[in-house]
């Protein structure tokens, strides 16, 4: 038994008989873990592990019982264009497979790395999936949206307590079993991660892990963030019960802990700052704590030596092409591709989701924007709305 506690070094091939009906009560977004529990599976069968390395349409899929999962689709479909790459894993997997951790970490070794990796954090509502959908269309470049095993690893690291030079390791092995499924035909060199916002937690050990990495970070003013992640959690069903605009909350509810079951569900963790504020009373105000701490780790990554590029919402969007020339400058891509992957911009990059720009309307109110404004204003380090990240370096500006 190996130090995860499983009992064999057998890699197992599943066929998938039938997937398992998701929670329809939950926005796609948060239905997107990875789990054997999204299928129903045949009684497997013991296969050479490295079959993911000779067959087109493996993916990396998920962690769990000590073993990396990975999962064949059709090779009619190409994850690194869709925004959320496990939900559709979970949608078309057709084979599953596991390796254990330690025969995938003696595999990993034999991986080619790629020659240059792009590691995507974000807040959420940044146009961090347009960028990512813009990256994969460059020649030589594969860029996955929010794969679950690298949340997974971080996750596994913390309940075991594994030292940081064993969750390095899963890490780095993690990223060239990535690499690896994808570049069978050694058509790539350049890898690129968008991770999810809780990754802010754990940027000193992606740092330790991948010290060459190009690390960007995209952000957004306070206000137009708070406004877009408000109907966006809204119309799909999460905080409801916090969307108060005259009102406050029951007498018999308890806002802190409602809170911070609302922030579990959006893949973040609670602050100290639950424990000290019990009056927690609407959706915009716990909202002005996530938008604060994103920035403050984003700066406390920056004054530990991580070489970040900041990249402004608007600025990808409106002034498109010269921020484009700064990104594939930072990352080292051939700035000459840029004409071509413009057509990107031609539509949604979450369209035919339910997180794409035509899936939710709903009112924000002068009340609600001046409650989330004041409630920032409280928060310790970033409380300026419209702070650009750009003067860090430039001119030594203090947020607070």
């Amino acid at each position: 038994m190996n130090g995860f506690g499983f009992p064999n070094m057998m890699s197992i091939l599943y066929q998938i008989q039938r997937r398992i009906a998701f929670d329809e009560g939950q926005p796609q977004f948060m239905r997107s873990d990875a789990s054997l529990d999204k299928f129903e599976l045949d009684g497997g069968q013991i296969v050479e592990p490295d079959i993911f390395l000779k067959q087109g349409g493996w993916s990396l899929y998920g962690v769990q019982d000590g073993c990396f999962m990975f999962v064949q689709l059709p090779l009619s479909e190409d994850i690194t264009q869709v925004p959320f790459i496990t939900l559709h894993q979970n949608q078309h997997a057709q084979q599953l497979l596991t390796i254990p951790f330690e025969v995938a970490q003696h595999l990993a070794e034999n991986i080619p790395a790629p020659e240059k990796i792009i590691l995507i954090y974000m807040m959420g509502r940044t146009g961090s999936t347009l960028l990512n959908k813009i990256l994969s269309n460059v020649d030589g470049v594969c860029s996955f949206s929010e794969p679950a095993t690298f949340r997974f690893v971080s996750k596994l690291c913390g309940r075991l307590s594994v030292d940081s030079h064993e969750c390095i390791h899963l890490l780095q092995t993690a990223l060239r079993l990535q690499f690896g499924a994808q570049n069978y035909r050694g058509n790539f060199h350049t890898l690129g991660i968008k991770l999810r916002p809780r990754a802010m937690d754990d940027l000193s050990v992606y740092h330790l892990a991948f010290p060459s990495a190009k690390y960007l970070f995209m952000y957004r003013e306070a206000v137009g963030w708070m406004r877009s992640f408000y109907r966006l959690l809204i119309a799909n069903g999460v905080g409801k019960d916090l969307e108060m605009t005259d009102t406050v909350l029951p007498a018999d509810a308890h806002p802190t802990q409602r809170l911070q079951f609302i922030w579990r569900r959006i893949g973040d963790k609670p602050t100290d700052y639950f424990s000290t504020h019990p009056d927690f009373g609407y959706l915009e105000e716990l909202l002005a704590v996530v938008w604060s701490n994103l920035m403050n780790q984003y700066l406390r990554g920056v004054e530990q030596g991580i070489p970040f590029l900041a990249v402004n919402f608007k600025d990808i969007t409106q002034n498109r092409y010269a921020t484009l020339q700064e990104i594939f400058s930072f990352v080292g891509l051939d700035i000459e591709q840029i004409d071509r992957v413009m057509q990107v911009y031609e539509a949604d990059s979450q369209s035919g989701t339910d997180v794409g720009r035509e899936g939710y309307k709903h009112p924000i109110t002068d009340a609600q924007v001046e409650r989330f404004l004041a409630y920032l204003s409280l928060q310790k380090g970033c409380n300026i709305p419209d702070y650009n990240l750009s003067h860090i370096g430039e001119r030594g500006d203090d947020p607070s």
